[in-house]
């Protein structure tokens, strides 16, 4: 700043404390002071005095003035002249670890320490920092520089750092010479102590990881030693809080969970081309459909192929579960679509990893060239392209439905859907609100077609040829761009595809045949492989064929199912399979309620029955043994009058009642239920009206082992008496 000067009149209108307030006496005064003067250049001559000739006390007494009435810029809390302050660098971590308070401390003490280097140019810097001390004591600070000061102190208390010091504002000139801006931040204060009970509401906390905080904090001072007092609810919750979720949750969750409160690395596809890379994944539709074959209401199973380069749905599938041939069947329909996959990555599903995937001869992905990548086990997150796929393409068309039964249906909603369609299924064979399988194939189609057109976040972003606005592309425009750059499939003839998707299993020959889990195959040129290992490819939708090659892949026949014997009829492995199933559940079914049955009717216990009068031409009987042999069938009953009484009296145990008759008051619930029947029955003969639920009751009746056993027992007993 330039030296100041004034006339002996200017420095007397001044009227500076010590010094002359008229003209004449402000000239001597100066003259004898000895102050430096020059010639006046303004019109009118004269002598000028400079402001460094004045007193010390006059000095500080304008500096005063100055610092009160000089206008402080907006930006003058962050504005530090940069030749005032040393240019240094510091290292940035301290100014990054700062929080705002302390920010803002530093702004305020660079501002006020600019001002002083303003001052000392004109009254030197010791003279400069008294005036600013001065001033901020006694109020007449600039209003603007005066809301520096306590924010330079870094206090909040009411009225708390409104004064200056020398020595602190000595200090702080020395630390920005030091350091710079960041030397003026001020010191964080010390972390406070964690408090006696700490440890303990954390080990409790991560012991039981289903207990609220307020039980915990019920139960902790019996784990607290004595002297130590429990926090209150609030103190707990505080203190949860500010730990690091990681050291919080610790034990708390699982390791899966856990990771999501982890670092973490995104993966790019930036340099893939279409189909260099494809994931996928099955998903368990939340809407229930019908079973294509029982009819009934189910949730398939989806399973689905996504290019990661375009996030194109290349290929999916569905089935009754996320079988191989499910999987498969995807596969198939993505390469016959879209070419070879150079690279898949799944996770570890049954569906995905097998045997028929993995074989280093006979596998898919061998016989494909596809290279199988797979996820770490329990790392959801590293397949979050196919999740996201999968919920975006299938999540909208499951919640369109009215089966809808994922997490945002309402249970009473599904209740009763699911009531209704049961009830359609009983009446009329089909629900409304139920969808087909081909329907429910097209519902599909139309999801993956929408999936496919629609703007995708990940891939860039193109202007809109019709709205003319910004927008993210679709996999297919993604997909038709590879493709107008040069991208072409990696096609497969198509011989090779229809025998690529084939099943193959490794069998050894034996005199021209090969066998299979559901049938036998033979043919005349497998005669010389006899003690052989062959592969032998099968369609599992036709079982009529197999297709057999050599150790090194070459085709000898084409062998036909029973060839070598009378033909026999047609039979798939997925057929096969439904029988074999059938058989055992229907097995299972007859032998539990056979024994629900004998259960019911306590076949070990004593009964005691008296016998109906003897018919004539039969002897009497006076003693009846108890049966001991399972009943038998008329014509397995051995000649003779004592098997013949036998049978009679074990046909004794049933109850006839005639029309307008009512039960034996001896009769137990199982012979009143025949009798029943038997009634009806006589009442459909005669021809005469029978309601609707008698008819449904007793076909239901006829079905149990109770009805087939009275029956036989009857039917003995008349073949016996017809003799």
């Amino acid at each position: 700043m330039a030296e100041v000067w004034k006339t002996a009149a200017a420095w007397a209108a001044d009227r500076l404390s010590g010094m002359p307030h008229d003209e004449s006496g402000m000239r001597r005064r100066l003259m004898r002071e000895g102050a430096p003067r020059r010639r006046r250049e303004a019109s009118g001559g004269g002598w000028e005095f400079a402001a460094s000739g004045l007193p010390a006390e006059a000095r500080d007494e304008l500096a005063r003035r100055e610092l009160a009435t000089q206008p402080q810029p907006e930006n003058q809390a962050t504005a530090v002249e940069p030749e005032k302050l040393p240019e240094v660098a510091p290292t940035p971590t301290p100014a990054v670890k700062a929080a705002d308070w302390q920010r803002r401390a530093a702004d305020a003490r660079a501002a006020l320490l600019a001002e002083v280097d303003r001052l000392a140019e004109v009254h030197g810097s010791d003279r400069a920092i008294r005036a600013l001390v001065s001033a901020a004591a006694d109020g007449s600070l600039g209003e603007q520089l005066a809301r520096l000061v306590p924010m330079a102190n870094a206090r909040s208390a009411e009225g708390g750092g409104r004064t200056l010091s020398e020595r602190t504002v000595k200090r702080w000139r020395a630390q920005a010479r030091e350091a710079g801006w960041v030397g003026l931040l001020p010191k964080a204060p010390p972390p406070a102590p964690e408090p006696a009970w700490a440890s303990y509401l954390l080990s409790i906390y991560r012991e039981r990881p289903h207990s609220t905080v307020s039980e915990i904090v019920r139960d902790l001072p019996s784990r607290l030693p004595e002297g130590v007092s429990a926090p209150t609810y609030s103190q707990a919750r505080t203190y949860l809080a500010s730990l690091p979720p990681q050291v919080r949750e610790k034990g708390r969750i699982g390791p899966s969970a856990m990771l999501a409160l982890q670092g973490h690395k995104r993966r790019s596809s930036a340099g893939l081309w279409p189909m260099d890379l494809c994931t996928g994944d099955g998903h368990a539709y939340k809407a229930k459909v019908q079973h294509p074959v029982t009819g009934n209401p189910f949730k398939a199973e989806l399973v689905s192929f996504v290019d990661v380069a375009t996030r194109y749905c290349v290929g999916w599938s569905a089935g009754l579960a996320e079988s191989t041939w499910v999987v498969m069947d995807a596969f198939r329909h993505s390469v016959e679509r879209w070419g070879v996959m150079a690279m898949t990555y799944t996770d570890h599903g049954a569906g995905f990893e097998n045997w028929f995937f993995d074989d280093e001869v006979v596998g898919l992905f061998s016989r494909c060239g596809t290279k199988p990548e797979r996820s770490i086990g329990g790392r959801a997150q590293a397949r979050g392209k196919i999740e996201r796929a999968q919920a975006t393409i299938w999540g909208p068309a499951e919640r369109s439905l009215p089966t809808y039964v994922g997490r945002r249906a309402d249970r009473d909603i599904v209740k009763r859907v699911e009531q209704r369609v049961e009830r359609d299924i009983k009446t009329r064979g089909a629900s409304r609100l139920l969808l087909s399988w081909q329907e429910a194939l097209d519902h599909w189609r139309a999801a993956v077609d929408a999936y496919n057109n629609r703007p995708h976040s990940a891939l860039k972003r193109i202007r809109d040829a019709e709205t003319g606005r910004t927008r993210h592309q679709t996999p297919t425009e993604a997909m038709r761009e590879a493709i107008e750059n040069g991208w072409r499939p990696s096609d497969l003839p198509a011989d090779l595809v229809e025998d690529l998707f084939r099943p193959y299993e490794i069998r050894r020959t034996v005199r021209g045949e090969v066998r299979l889990p559901w049938g036998r195959y033979y043919d005349h040129a497998l005669v010389p492989y006899t003690g052989q290992s062959v592969r032998v490819g099968y369609s599992i939708h036709d079982g009529d064929r197999v297709w057999v090659r050599d150790g090194a892949g070459r085709l000898i026949c084409v062998a036909q199912r029973d060839a070598n014997v009378i033909p026999d009829m047609p039979e798939s492995k997925i057929q096969h399979a439904r029988d074999q199933r059938a058989q055992r559940r229907s097995a299972l079914l007859e032998q539990r309620l056979e024994d629900i049955e004998v259960e019911r009717l306590g076949v070990s216990r004593v009964i005691d029955v008296t016998p109906a009068p003897a018919e004539p031409g039969m002897p009497k009987i006076t003693s009846i043994p108890q049966p001991a042999a399972p009943v038998r069938k008329p014509q397995e009953v051995a000649s003779g009058l004592s098997a013949a009484a036998a049978e009679w009296q074990r046909s004794a145990q049933v109850v006839e009642i005639r029309p307008g008759a009512s039960a034996p008051a001896a009769a137990t619930e199982a012979e009143v239920r025949y009798a029943r029947a038997r009634e009806i029955e006589r009442r459909v003969d005669a021809g005469e009206s029978v309601t609707e639920s008698e008819v449904t009751w007793l076909a239901k009746y006829q079905t149990r082992p109770e009805y087939r056993v009275r029956r036989d027992l009857e039917e003995q007993r008349a073949a016996i008496l017809a003799r």
